[in-house]
Order: structure tokens, then sequence, then C-alpha cells
């Protein structure tokens, strides 16, 4: 009759790489969870991201699942909470990610024209008498959603420092993405709002003025949930900060937003003067 003996190290060894393999496979058999923010129409985000979710897929070797929530919150909350994988959003949402679920890892960050930064307007119609942000006072203004960057938080902290708290105006209301927010000036529907300074380029020949600058913000970036392997973030920051050496992946991301020039790697430190600025408003500020 054969005997065997047993060796529990070495038993306890090859359960340990059996375990590693089969849980391995199983995770890398699940969808990467990638989450955009509304800040689009959901039918032109899809249009938009849906190359570079293909591109991961191919480069990646596993399903990539594009999820676009109803709001920002959303977007901070399923990523802090390990029900996104990776998002796309902006500075504001990532500093009250971070400072509500701690540190998460930057994948990338949109490099526009060059530069990492960009600004936003306060516009009105062309023939509105309103030149000042002063002259708000008694006005109606809408933004876009609570967490958005440049349709909220940046306009509101202006406008404060201007004097004009939202107690101060006529009527203020949220209506949702940049589109809506624009499309309410143009119709009347309001006095005055604020977007990012590429999107008011887009309408400002409808008949839309600019009475205030934002201070440069960081740009929107893509980040990683802390419950990402650093191997599987790093692939993913090789493969997004590469795209722009080729032709074909310069004219991906210029889909997305088409005054990219790259996307490239940062870290935390680069959001801390936009940390300084929410701190003039603390009910804006970083939660």
């Amino acid at each position: 009759m054969a005997t065997f003996s047993f060796n529990r190290p070495i038993f306890l060894t090859v359960l340990a790489v059996w375990f590693w393999c089969v849980t391995g496979w199983a995770h890398a058999g699940e969808p990467l969870r990638f989450g955009v923010m509304p800040f689009l129409g959901s039918i032109e985000i899809v249009e938009r991201f849906t190359p570079l979710v293909d591109l991961l897929e191919e480069r990646l070797g596993q399903t990539v699942k594009l999820i676009i929530p109803a709001h920002f919150q959303q977007l901070i909350d399923d990523l802090g909470e390990k029900r996104l994988d990776m998002v796309y959003f902006g500075p504001v949402p990532y500093v009250r990610l971070v400072a509500k679920h701690g540190p998460q890892p930057i994948v990338a960050m949109e490099e526009l024209g060059g530069q990492a930064s960009y600004r936003g307007v306060v516009f009105v119609r062309q023939e509105s008498p309103i030149q000042h942000l002063a002259d708000l006072a008694g006005k109606r203004f809408v933004f876009g959603d609570q967490n958005s960057t440049m349709n909220h938080t940046v306009p509101r902290i202006l406008l404060a420092q201007a004097g004009v708290t939202l107690e101060r105006l006529a009527e203020h209301r949220f209506v949702g993405n940049n589109q809506n927010v624009v499309l309410a000036v143009l119709m009347g529907e309001a006095d005055a709002a604020g977007v990012k300074e590429d999107i008011f380029a887009k309408y400002q020949a409808r008949g839309l003025r600019v009475i205030a600058h934002s201070p440069p913000m960081p740009n929107l970036l893509y980040a990683a949930g802390s419950h990402l392997s650093a191997e599987l973030v790093e692939r993913l920051r090789v493969i997004l900060t590469t795209l722009h050496q080729s032709p074909a992946g310069l004219a991906l991301l210029k889909k997305i937003q088409p005054d990219t020039t790259a996307l490239v790697a940062t870290e935390d430190a680069a959001f801390d003067s936009l940390r300084a600025f929410l701190r003039h408003d603390p009910a804006a500020s970083a939660r």
C-alpha cells in the first residue's frame, strides 16, 4: 500500500497559491466599473466615452462597464464605497471624495491646450444691463449640479466674494447639466449662470457675454478606488497617459474633450490651491 507523508508548510503554501489564483481569476473576470459624471446628456456621454471603454477592454483584457450616475454625489459615494472602480469627474468632487472617504489614487488628469488648469465664467445674455457680479443682487441665477465644480461651487464662491449671497438673489435653482444651465439663460429663464470657459465658448455666439472669470482650477481627472490594486492602477495610468502619443489615441481623447492635448500624471497636492479657494465659502468647502 502506498503511503504519503504530510508536510504542513508546503501544503499551506500550495493552498495559498491556489486561493490567490482562484480569487485573482475571479476578480479579472469581473467588469471594471467606470463611472462618468453626468455633465452632459446620457446619449452624448455614451458616444464620447465608448471608444475609450473599447480601448480599455482591449488593453486590460476584461469587460469595462460604463456607468452614468444620476448626480455627482452618487458618483462620489459609489467610488468611495467601492461600487465603482474608476471615475471621470471634476476637481471639486475629487476634493470632496478624499475629504469624505479618504485618499484615492489619481490615475490621470486632462491637459487642455497644453495646460493642466482651466477657468470658469459667469455669464449673462448679451443685451443684459448686468455688468458686474455685484449687479446680480435681486436677480435670478441658475446652477447645474450641487457637486459640480464650474456650474455650482465656483460661481457660488465668486458671488459670495462680490457680496451676493444666495439670500440676496431673487431666485436660484439647480437645473442639472451644462446644457440646461446655458439654455436657461438663453431662454430668459435666468439672468446669469456659470460654466467652464470652453462650454461657454460653444454658445457665446448665440448671444452671451462674460461678466467674471474664476481663478485657474485643476482640470478634470480620472481617479481610481482605493480598493484597486496598485498594479491595476498603474496599468490604467500607463494606458491613459500614453494615449496622446498616437494619432488614434489623441483623436479618442479629443472625442471626450475637444481641447485635450494629453492626459498627465499628477498628485493630490495639485488640488491644494482649490482647497484654499473652497474655504472662502464654508457651505461649499470639502465635506
